[in-house]
């Protein structure tokens, strides 16, 4: 919470007065007094005063406090950005947050653990991952025969954490992360980066997809609350800044709507601006930006659980079930084809603003269609790439265990929290493409 302060200064020496400007840092001793005015409650009348940094108002570029600076010009300055209030209240409720992360999880008897940044995997196996050499290297095309990587082979700057959870999960039962992954999407849209927090969690002896929504919207719920109660100020602040419209009781405590992909696709395709992207579509239509906000709309703004997508859309490691054909025939906007036999038990979490938030599965735990899964999904990969799975595949060859698990973006959460329309401004030094300033 912040305090605001009338400081009144005791001095005759004009001189000195003139060197205190916009962003000088001092130190100053007196009395703190209850204010006569409305606008404070105190007032400081200052008796030694020492300025420790002085700023020249002439250069100093986000000096004047009359400007209205927008969130593009400060974009561009992100170390001097902290000093205006609107990212001091962002750093405080990204502080509170996690600390929220800390209480629900140890009170969920969930384990603290460390994934590496560095990994020689991809877990999602959408080839975005940072490859990693050390500075200077050669690059590949031009090593010699008998040059070999850093770590033996190649290796990246890890999108997720969930394979190495799973090992841990295996024995903790219960184990979570919260640290930066890493996507080389060339993207410049308001909800990705380049470098972001995600807290990953991973929970053993998870045997339905319900179970997994429900741990999914108790934490939300929670953190919401946590921040409701414990940053109100800085929260409503923000919130009144970005013109935010009310959703965010529905996230702290309304009813999180679930609707399964095939049930979003019967409602996406009588919509006018989708109807040409469904119709006579050969692969499953993934749901896009403008799609995930037209289903939130639809359910008034609260929180959706997207469940059931085709598991042609999804990573190896997804538990599958079904044989059955859903939906309707006959018109060719009604017809879903037969690439949508086989469901992954998993989730996309919708919410306004950023749309995805988190997602999750069952993970599958038999062998054998792990097995099979790698060889489908990734038969355009090299040998040497799934064999670098052959560790994974141990989690089930010895004594495996039904595992469930989610991914949920810690920038975006709090983005949808304080209406924050661009991921940028959540994050302290954002990263993304064609930007990396310091």
């Amino acid at each position: 919470m912040s305090l605001k302060v009338k400081v009144l200064i005791a001095t005759n020496s004009f001189v000195f007065t003139r060197k205190l400007t916009n962003g000088s840092s001092l130190s100053a001793t007196g009395r703190l007094l209850q204010s006569t005015g409305h606008q404070q409650p105190v007032e400081l009348l200052i008796e030694t005063i020492e300025v420790l940094g002085q700023c020249n108002p002439k250069t100093y570029e986000i000096g004047h406090l009359s400007k209205d600076f927008s969130l593009d010009y400060l974009r561009e300055r992100i170390h001097m950005r902290p000093r205006v209030r609107y990212f001091q209240a962002v750093l405080r409720l990204r502080s509170e947050l996690q600390n929220a992360v800390q209480i629900y999880m140890k009170q969920s008897e969930f384990t603290n653990v460390t994934t590496p940044m560095v990994t020689a995997n991809d877990c999602e196996g959408g080839g975005e991952c940072f490859t990693l050499s050390p500075a200077g290297e050669s690059k590949a095309e031009e090593r010699g025969p008998t040059e070999k990587h850093y770590f033996g082979r190649p290796t990246y700057l890890t999108v997720s954490g969930q394979l190495h959870l799973e090992a841990l999960a295996c024995s903790m039962s219960r184990v979570y992360t919260l640290s930066p992954v890493f996507r080389a999407e060339k993207s410049m849209s308001p909800k990705h980066l380049s470098e972001f927090l995600m807290l990953e969690v991973e929970e053993a002896f998870t045997f339905s997809l319900g179970a997994l929504l429900s741990r999914v919207e108790a934490m939300c719920k929670f953190l919401a609350f946590y921040l409701e109660r414990h940053c109100a100020e800085d929260l409503q602040y923000l919130r009144a800044e970005n013109g935010e419209y009310g959703f965010g009781q529905a996230i702290s405590s309304g009813t999180y709507a679930r609707v399964t992909y095939d049930e979003a696709v019967e409602v996406l395709q009588w919509m006018e601006p989708f109807k040409e992207a469904f119709q006579n579509a050969d692969e499953p239509v993934n749901l896009n930006a403008q799609m995930e906000r037209a289903l939130v709309e639809l359910v008034g703004n609260r929180p959706l659980f997207v469940t059931h997508y085709p598991s042609k859309m999804k990573p190896f490691y997804m538990k599958t079930e079904g044989d059955k054909v859903s939906g309707k025939s006959g018109n060719d906007l009604t017809v879903i084809r037969t690439f949508f036999l086989h469901k992954a038990l998993c989730f996309d979490l919708l919410m306004p603003i950023c749309g995805e938030v988190a997602g999750g599965s069952l993970r599958e735990d038999s062998l054998e269609k792990l097995e099979a899964n790698i060889d489908e999904k990734m038969a355009h990969q090299s040998e040497a790439t799934k064999e670098s799975l052959n560790w994974y595949l141990d989690l089930r060859r010895f004594g495996g265990v039904p595992l469930g698990g989610f991914g949920l973006g810690f920038d975006r959460f709090l983005q949808t929290l304080t209406g924050v329309a661009n991921i940028k401004d959540v994050v302290p030094f954002p990263r993304w493409p064609h930007h990396c300033y310091l």
